[in-house]
């Protein structure tokens, strides 16, 4: 075996291992588990395994998805670690990622970045970081309401030109079958999101802003905007939910809709795809 195939293979073994710890710290006293272990990632053998409180996951990572979280991994391992700075509260919710590298060409890497939720400076505006968690929320695909409401209070300390950089163009973005994706949807005027595309069978929504929350809106053929169809409002630690109700196609899988919105918090939105369907696609309104 050359030196190359050689380190293809040691490149495709390495373990990854991320872990999210959430808890509050009071000025002068110890920290409380408040908010215990949200959730702890392995990726290793070709799959990813995923432990929360309240769901488990075990889903297959190709060589490409692999490639890709261990140079964001590598990227990550060479900011070093990340200390928030002081702040004037009287306490605050303190975010440790931890991440691990374990490769067979030494001894096994780690760092750590926290989040200060109550400081702006607590924000995490490292690319590397912001993706890494993007490609492990697609990865775990959350679906109960405790899990989401765990991503989306970390996920608040993303910058939303670095979760969704390809909304902040007018091109068009498919979600693929069964994959979970962030994006800071609710400014200016929303986000579009279709189910297939013309000339075949075809459906368009707008995700718009209201207020604290948000509306389904149907858009028809002609660009001509009709009524909510839903109204989404963010409530403390839950999930508001939208899917397209069921209708007479082909395209449905059994166990759920093509497309399921959820309206983490006030700004925060999250598109999954169905295992099924018509093929769904998001823009920026």
């Amino acid at each position: 075996m050359d030196r190359e195939a050689l380190l293809a293979l040691v490149r495709r073994s390495t373990c990854i291992d991320l872990t999210c710890e959430t808890l509050f710290c009071p000025d002068l006293g110890r920290p409380t588990a408040e908010r215990p272990l949200d959730f702890v990632f392995r990726v290793a053998g070709g799959a990813c395994t995923y432990f929360s409180p309240s769901e488990r996951a075990f889903v297959a990572v190709d060589e490409r998805a692999h490639a890709r979280l261990l140079t964001l991994a590598e990227e990550a391992l060479a900011g070093g670690n990340r200390h928030p700075v002081p702040d004037t509260a009287v306490g605050r919710h303190i975010t440790t990622l931890t991440l691990r590298v374990d490769s067979h060409m030494g001894p096994a890497r780690a760092v750590q970045t926290e989040l200060n939720h109550y400081s702006y400076s607590g924000r995490l505006d490292d690319r590397a970081w912001v993706e890494l968690l993007c490609a492990f929320a697609d990865l775990a695909s959350p679906r109960s309401d405790d899990d989401l409401a765990r991503w989306a209070f970390v996920m608040r300390a993303c910058p939303a030109s670095l979760v969704a950089p390809v909304l902040s163009t007018p091109l068009v973005m498919p979600v693929e079958p069964g994959r979970f994706m962030w994006f800071v949807a609710l400014e200016g005027r929303g986000i579009y999101l279709r189910l297939g595309q013309p000339p075949g069978d075809s459906k368009l929504y707008r995700i718009a802003p209201r207020g604290d929350g948000a509306e389904v809106i149907v858009v028809d053929e002609f660009g001509r905007e009709g009524d909510a169809i839903a109204r989404l409002s963010p409530r403390v630690n839950a999930v508001e939910r939208w899917a397209e109700r069921p209708s007479m196609t082909p395209y449905r899988e059994a166990a759920g809709p093509e497309v399921e919105v959820l309206l983490a918090d006030a700004r925060l939105v999250a598109v999954r795809a169905g295992l099924r369907g018509r093929g769904v696609y998001v823009q920026r309104a």
